[in-house]
């Protein structure tokens, strides 16, 4: 958690007028660039606070002939993110949620937020 604080704090001081964001670590594989995009362009248009681009197993049964644009095993390995939530994680200061939480499952404990289907 204090990884993503350090680096959320770098990335938006290095990028003060972006609202949006996309987090990809080293250990994402990009599947189709070309859906991946418009996974991406989309989730920006529409404004969300978080979309992760992972898919659970169930999700990628349910794929419906279409492939996924970025696939991995566990946790929040690729996501599209925006300035507030980003700004609310740098800002967090409550030690028993930081330490006791990944990032994926403080996320999750603030929603909305959303996850691919396609």
């Amino acid at each position: 958690f204090v990884v993503y604080q350090s680096v959320f704090q770098k990335i938006l001081h290095q990028y003060p007028d972006d609202e949006g964001f996309v987090i990809i670590e080293d250990d994402a594989i990009l599947k189709s660039p070309k859906i991946f995009a418009e996974e991406v362009c989309n989730v920006h248009r529409w404004r969300m606070i978080f979309y992760s681009l992972f898919r659970s197993p169930l999700q990628l049964k349910r794929a419906w002939g279409r492939s996924p644009s970025c696939i991995y095993r566990h946790g929040t390995v690729a996501f599209y993110i925006r300035r507030p939530m980003m700004e609310k994680i740098v800002k967090e200061r409550r030690r028993s949620l930081f330490c006791r939480f990944p990032i994926d499952m403080y996320i999750s404990k603030s929603g909305p937020w959303y996850a691919s289907r396609s």
